[in-house]
Protein backbone atom coordinates (compact mmCIF):
# COMPACT_ATOMS: atom_id res chain seq x y z
CA UNK A 1 0.00 0.00 0.00
CA UNK A 2 1.12 3.54 -0.66
CA UNK A 3 2.49 5.54 2.25
CA UNK A 4 0.35 8.45 3.38
CA UNK A 5 1.00 11.36 5.73
CA UNK A 6 0.10 11.02 9.38
CA UNK A 7 -3.59 11.50 10.09
CA UNK A 8 -3.10 12.07 13.82
CA UNK A 9 -5.05 15.09 15.03
CA UNK A 10 -2.06 15.97 17.21
CA UNK A 11 0.31 16.25 14.26
CA UNK A 12 1.95 19.67 14.30
CA UNK A 13 2.29 21.85 11.25
CA UNK A 14 5.88 22.23 10.08
CA UNK A 15 7.74 23.86 7.23
CA UNK A 16 8.04 21.16 4.56
CA UNK A 17 11.25 21.19 2.46
CA UNK A 18 11.10 20.55 -1.27
CA UNK A 19 13.12 20.54 -4.46
CA UNK A 20 12.04 22.20 -7.70
CA UNK A 21 11.17 19.34 -10.04
CA UNK A 22 10.50 21.53 -13.08
CA UNK A 23 9.71 25.05 -14.24
CA UNK A 24 8.57 26.50 -17.57
CA UNK A 25 11.43 29.03 -17.71
CA UNK A 26 13.87 30.91 -15.52
CA UNK A 27 16.07 33.98 -15.65
CA UNK A 28 19.80 33.18 -15.51
CA UNK A 29 20.25 35.42 -12.47
CA UNK A 30 17.10 34.11 -10.73
CA UNK A 31 16.87 30.33 -11.24
CA UNK A 32 14.05 28.31 -9.70
CA UNK A 33 16.44 26.54 -7.31
CA UNK A 34 16.66 29.82 -5.38
CA UNK A 35 13.23 28.96 -3.96
CA UNK A 36 14.52 25.79 -2.27
CA UNK A 37 16.47 27.41 0.55
CA UNK A 38 14.90 30.74 1.43
CA UNK A 39 16.87 33.27 3.48
CA UNK A 40 17.10 37.05 3.67
CA UNK A 41 19.57 37.20 0.75
CA UNK A 42 17.64 34.86 -1.54
CA UNK A 43 17.21 36.18 -5.06
CA UNK A 44 14.08 34.17 -5.74
CA UNK A 45 12.79 32.88 -9.07
CA UNK A 46 11.99 34.98 -12.13
CA UNK A 47 10.69 33.79 -15.47
CA UNK A 48 12.63 34.37 -18.66
CA UNK A 49 12.09 37.61 -20.52
CA UNK A 50 8.96 37.75 -22.65
CA UNK A 51 7.96 34.27 -21.49
CA UNK A 52 4.79 32.48 -22.54
CA UNK A 53 1.87 32.36 -20.11
CA UNK A 54 0.95 30.60 -17.97
CA UNK A 55 4.24 29.68 -16.29
CA UNK A 56 4.45 26.43 -14.32
CA UNK A 57 6.58 25.52 -11.29
CA UNK A 58 6.38 22.00 -9.79
CA UNK A 59 7.75 21.33 -6.29
CA UNK A 60 8.62 17.79 -5.14
CA UNK A 61 8.56 16.75 -1.48
CA UNK A 62 10.79 14.14 0.15
CA UNK A 63 7.79 11.94 0.95
CA UNK A 64 4.00 12.04 1.19
CA UNK A 65 2.71 15.23 2.83
CA UNK A 66 -0.56 16.81 3.85
CA UNK A 67 -0.48 20.40 2.54
CA UNK A 68 -2.34 22.68 4.94
CA UNK A 69 -0.99 26.10 4.07
CA UNK A 70 1.05 27.74 1.31
CA UNK A 71 2.82 31.09 1.67
CA UNK A 72 4.02 32.98 -1.41
CA UNK A 73 6.07 36.18 -1.42
CA UNK A 74 5.68 37.97 -4.75
CA UNK A 75 8.14 40.23 -6.52
CA UNK A 76 7.26 43.89 -6.07
CA UNK A 77 6.50 44.57 -9.76
CA UNK A 78 6.93 41.28 -11.67
CA UNK A 79 3.54 40.15 -10.43
CA UNK A 80 1.24 37.37 -11.65
CA UNK A 81 -2.41 38.33 -11.98
CA UNK A 82 -3.55 34.91 -10.77
CA UNK A 83 -1.99 31.72 -9.39
CA UNK A 84 -3.54 28.24 -9.40
CA UNK A 85 -2.48 25.48 -6.99
CA UNK A 86 -2.54 21.71 -7.61
CA UNK A 87 -1.42 18.81 -5.43
CA UNK A 88 0.08 15.77 -7.16
CA UNK A 89 -0.09 12.17 -5.92
CA UNK A 90 0.77 8.73 -7.26
CA UNK A 91 -1.79 7.08 -9.47
CA UNK A 92 -3.53 3.97 -8.16
CA UNK A 93 -1.20 0.99 -8.45
CA UNK A 94 2.00 3.05 -8.75
CA UNK A 95 4.36 2.39 -5.84
CA UNK A 96 7.16 4.89 -6.56
CA UNK A 97 7.34 8.33 -8.20
CA UNK A 98 9.02 8.48 -11.62
CA UNK A 99 12.75 9.22 -11.72
CA UNK A 100 11.98 12.14 -14.06
CA UNK A 101 8.89 13.74 -15.49
CA UNK A 102 5.40 13.23 -14.07
CA UNK A 103 4.18 10.02 -15.68
CA UNK A 104 1.80 8.30 -13.31
CA UNK A 105 1.22 11.47 -11.24
CA UNK A 106 -2.34 12.74 -10.84
CA UNK A 107 -2.72 16.45 -10.10
CA UNK A 108 -5.84 17.68 -8.31
CA UNK A 109 -6.74 21.36 -8.40
CA UNK A 110 -6.93 23.04 -4.98
CA UNK A 111 -8.05 26.47 -6.22
CA UNK A 112 -6.73 29.85 -7.30
CA UNK A 113 -6.14 33.32 -5.90
CA UNK A 114 -5.30 36.76 -7.30
CA UNK A 115 -2.45 39.15 -6.53
CA UNK A 116 -2.71 42.92 -6.24
CA UNK A 117 -1.16 45.08 -8.99
CA UNK A 118 0.81 46.91 -6.23
CA UNK A 119 0.20 50.44 -7.51
CA UNK A 120 -0.69 51.68 -4.01
CA UNK A 121 2.80 50.99 -2.68
CA UNK A 122 4.37 52.48 -5.83
CA UNK A 123 5.81 49.00 -6.50
CA UNK A 124 7.98 49.11 -3.36
CA UNK A 125 6.22 46.52 -1.16
CA UNK A 126 6.14 42.79 -1.75
CA UNK A 127 2.80 41.08 -1.30
CA UNK A 128 2.74 38.07 1.00
CA UNK A 129 -0.18 35.77 0.25
CA UNK A 130 -1.09 33.03 2.72
CA UNK A 131 -3.43 30.35 1.37
CA UNK A 132 -5.20 27.98 3.78
CA UNK A 133 -6.36 24.61 2.47
CA UNK A 134 -9.51 23.61 4.40
CA UNK A 135 -9.78 20.06 3.03
CA UNK A 136 -7.14 17.37 3.21
CA UNK A 137 -4.58 17.62 0.39
CA UNK A 138 -2.19 14.67 0.37
CA UNK A 139 0.53 14.33 -2.21
CA UNK A 140 4.16 14.27 -3.27
CA UNK A 141 4.08 17.37 -5.50
CA UNK A 142 2.74 20.92 -5.48
CA UNK A 143 2.14 22.53 -8.87
CA UNK A 144 1.90 26.31 -9.25
CA UNK A 145 0.39 27.75 -12.42
CA UNK A 146 1.15 31.49 -12.75
CA UNK A 147 -0.95 33.45 -15.21
CA UNK A 148 -0.04 36.60 -17.15
CA UNK A 149 1.71 39.48 -15.39
CA UNK A 150 0.23 42.77 -14.25
CA UNK A 151 1.33 45.43 -16.75
CA UNK A 152 3.36 48.34 -15.35
CA UNK A 153 6.15 50.61 -16.53
CA UNK A 154 8.79 48.82 -14.44
CA UNK A 155 8.25 45.31 -15.82
CA UNK A 156 9.78 45.98 -19.22
CA UNK A 157 10.24 42.32 -20.17
CA UNK A 158 6.82 41.02 -19.00
CA UNK A 159 8.36 38.70 -16.41
CA UNK A 160 6.96 36.97 -13.32
CA UNK A 161 8.79 36.72 -10.02
CA UNK A 162 8.48 34.91 -6.67
CA UNK A 163 10.87 35.57 -3.83
CA UNK A 164 9.75 32.66 -1.71
CA UNK A 165 7.32 29.74 -1.58
CA UNK A 166 6.79 28.00 1.75
CA UNK A 167 4.71 24.86 2.16
CA UNK A 168 3.34 24.14 5.63
CA UNK A 169 1.72 20.93 6.80
CA UNK A 170 2.69 17.52 8.13
CA UNK A 171 4.58 14.59 6.65
CA UNK A 172 7.47 14.74 4.23
CA UNK A 173 10.03 12.77 6.20
CA UNK A 174 12.70 13.89 8.64
CA UNK A 175 13.41 17.14 6.80
CA UNK A 176 10.55 19.05 8.44
CA UNK A 177 11.58 22.27 10.11
CA UNK A 178 9.76 24.32 12.76
CA UNK A 179 8.03 27.51 11.66
CA UNK A 180 10.32 30.49 12.18
CA UNK A 181 11.68 33.52 10.29
CA UNK A 182 8.28 34.77 9.07
CA UNK A 183 8.16 36.01 5.49
CA UNK A 184 6.20 39.04 6.68
CA UNK A 185 9.49 40.67 7.66
CA UNK A 186 10.30 40.93 3.96
CA UNK A 187 6.81 41.94 2.84
CA UNK A 188 6.40 45.38 4.41
CA UNK A 189 3.67 47.51 2.90
CA UNK A 190 1.88 50.78 3.72
CA UNK A 191 -0.88 50.47 6.37
CA UNK A 192 -4.20 49.27 4.99
CA UNK A 193 -7.60 50.75 5.62
CA UNK A 194 -9.62 48.62 8.10
CA UNK A 195 -12.01 47.37 5.44
CA UNK A 196 -9.07 46.20 3.29
CA UNK A 197 -6.95 44.55 5.96
CA UNK A 198 -8.97 41.34 6.26
CA UNK A 199 -9.09 40.75 2.50
CA UNK A 200 -5.39 41.46 1.93
CA UNK A 201 -4.23 39.29 4.83
CA UNK A 202 -5.11 36.12 2.95
CA UNK A 203 -7.98 33.67 2.84
CA UNK A 204 -8.99 30.09 2.31
CA UNK A 205 -9.31 28.18 -0.93
CA UNK A 206 -13.02 27.38 -0.88
CA UNK A 207 -14.80 25.78 -3.80
CA UNK A 208 -11.80 26.48 -6.01
CA UNK A 209 -11.69 30.25 -5.53
CA UNK A 210 -9.95 32.43 -2.94
CA UNK A 211 -12.53 33.89 -0.58
CA UNK A 212 -12.85 37.67 -0.97
CA UNK A 213 -15.18 40.43 0.10
CA UNK A 214 -17.44 42.04 -2.55
CA UNK A 215 -15.57 44.81 -4.40
CA UNK A 216 -16.15 48.38 -3.37
CA UNK A 217 -16.89 51.15 -5.88
CA UNK A 218 -13.32 52.40 -5.43
CA UNK A 219 -11.98 48.91 -6.26
CA UNK A 220 -14.21 48.69 -9.34
CA UNK A 221 -12.92 52.04 -10.60
CA UNK A 222 -9.36 50.96 -9.88
CA UNK A 223 -9.84 47.73 -11.81
CA UNK A 224 -11.31 49.62 -14.78
CA UNK A 225 -8.31 51.94 -14.72
CA UNK A 226 -5.81 49.05 -14.59
CA UNK A 227 -7.51 47.27 -17.51
CA UNK A 228 -7.36 50.38 -19.68
CA UNK A 229 -3.67 50.87 -18.86
CA UNK A 230 -3.02 47.18 -19.55
CA UNK A 231 -4.54 47.45 -23.03
CA UNK A 232 -2.41 50.47 -23.89
CA UNK A 233 0.81 49.22 -22.32
CA UNK A 234 0.32 45.75 -23.77
CA UNK A 235 0.46 47.12 -27.32
CA UNK A 236 3.93 48.56 -26.69
CA UNK A 237 5.02 45.39 -24.89
CA UNK A 238 4.12 43.32 -27.95
CA UNK A 239 6.28 45.57 -30.13
CA UNK A 240 9.17 45.29 -27.65
CA UNK A 241 8.76 41.53 -27.62
CA UNK A 242 8.98 41.37 -31.42
CA UNK A 243 12.07 43.60 -31.53
CA UNK A 244 13.74 41.60 -28.78
CA UNK A 245 13.26 38.37 -30.76
CA UNK A 246 14.53 40.05 -33.94
CA UNK A 247 17.63 41.16 -32.05
CA UNK A 248 18.30 37.61 -30.81
CA UNK A 249 17.93 36.27 -34.35
CA UNK A 250 20.34 38.92 -35.63
CA UNK A 251 22.91 37.93 -32.98
CA UNK A 252 22.56 34.24 -33.88
CA UNK A 253 23.12 35.15 -37.55
CA UNK A 254 26.12 37.34 -36.51
CA UNK A 255 24.46 40.41 -38.06
CA UNK A 256 25.85 42.68 -35.37
CA UNK A 257 25.12 46.03 -37.02
CA UNK A 258 21.47 45.07 -37.29
CA UNK A 259 21.49 43.82 -33.70
CA UNK A 260 22.99 47.14 -32.56
CA UNK A 261 20.27 49.10 -34.38
CA UNK A 262 17.57 46.94 -32.82
CA UNK A 263 19.13 47.42 -29.37
CA UNK A 264 18.98 51.20 -29.84
CA UNK A 265 15.35 50.97 -30.95
CA UNK A 266 14.42 48.84 -27.93
CA UNK A 267 16.02 51.35 -25.55
CA UNK A 268 14.15 54.21 -27.24
CA UNK A 269 10.82 52.37 -26.92
CA UNK A 270 11.40 51.67 -23.24
CA UNK A 271 11.78 55.38 -22.61
CA UNK A 272 8.69 56.12 -24.69
CA UNK A 273 6.76 53.45 -22.76
CA UNK A 274 7.51 55.08 -19.42
CA UNK A 275 6.43 58.48 -20.77
CA UNK A 276 3.24 57.07 -22.33
CA UNK A 277 2.30 55.35 -19.08
CA UNK A 278 2.73 58.61 -17.18
CA UNK A 279 0.58 60.51 -19.69
CA UNK A 280 -2.14 57.83 -19.57
CA UNK A 281 -2.32 58.11 -15.79
CA UNK A 282 -2.55 61.89 -15.97
CA UNK A 283 -5.30 61.64 -18.59
CA UNK A 284 -7.34 59.23 -16.45
CA UNK A 285 -6.89 61.50 -13.43
CA UNK A 286 -8.12 64.45 -15.51
CA UNK A 287 -11.20 62.47 -16.59
CA UNK A 288 -11.94 61.51 -12.98
CA UNK A 289 -11.94 65.17 -11.90
CA UNK A 290 -13.95 66.04 -15.05
CA UNK A 291 -11.25 68.32 -16.47
CA UNK A 292 -11.98 67.37 -20.07
CA UNK A 293 -9.84 70.12 -21.63
CA UNK A 294 -6.80 68.69 -19.87
CA UNK A 295 -7.83 65.15 -20.83
CA UNK A 296 -8.10 66.11 -24.51
CA UNK A 297 -4.72 67.85 -24.41
CA UNK A 298 -3.13 64.78 -22.84
CA UNK A 299 -4.81 62.51 -25.40
CA UNK A 300 -3.32 64.63 -28.20
CA UNK A 301 0.11 64.40 -26.56
CA UNK A 302 -0.21 60.61 -26.32
CA UNK A 303 -1.19 60.24 -29.98
CA UNK A 304 1.61 62.56 -31.09
CA UNK A 305 4.18 60.63 -29.02
CA UNK A 306 2.94 57.29 -30.35
CA UNK A 307 3.08 58.57 -33.93
CA UNK A 308 6.60 60.00 -33.60
CA UNK A 309 7.88 56.85 -31.89
CA UNK A 310 6.13 54.46 -34.27
CA UNK A 311 4.09 52.79 -31.51
CA UNK A 312 0.75 51.39 -32.79
CA UNK A 313 -2.46 52.83 -31.40
CA UNK A 314 -4.19 50.13 -29.30
CA UNK A 315 -7.71 48.83 -29.75
CA UNK A 316 -10.46 50.41 -27.63
CA UNK A 317 -10.48 49.36 -23.96
CA UNK A 318 -12.76 46.56 -22.72
CA UNK A 319 -16.32 47.39 -21.66
CA UNK A 320 -17.04 48.90 -18.28
CA UNK A 321 -16.96 46.33 -15.50
CA UNK A 322 -20.00 45.33 -13.53
CA UNK A 323 -20.20 43.58 -10.18
CA UNK A 324 -20.66 40.24 -11.94
CA UNK A 325 -17.11 40.43 -13.32
CA UNK A 326 -15.78 39.63 -9.86
CA UNK A 327 -17.82 36.48 -9.33
CA UNK A 328 -16.65 32.88 -9.57
CA UNK A 329 -15.39 32.04 -13.04
CA UNK A 330 -16.84 28.73 -14.31
CA UNK A 331 -14.28 25.98 -14.64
Amino acid sequence: ARATPSTSPTALMSLIPYTVASCSSEDEQHPARELQSFHSQSRGWQSSRFCDFPQEIVLKFGGPVNVQQVQLLSHQFKIATRIELFVGSLAEGQAEPPASGFEGIQFSRLGHFSLDCNERSKFQARELKTVYVPRRADGLYLRLLLHKCHVNEHNLYSQLGLLAVRVIGDGGGDGERPLDAPLSRLATRPPLAPEEAEERAGGAVDGGVMAAAPPSLRELRGEMRRRRLSVRAGCGQALLHELHRDKEEAVRAEEYEHAKALKTRIEELRGVGVELSSLERKKLAAVQREDYDAAKSLKDQILALRSSAGVPVPAPPPPTLGLGSFGVVPE
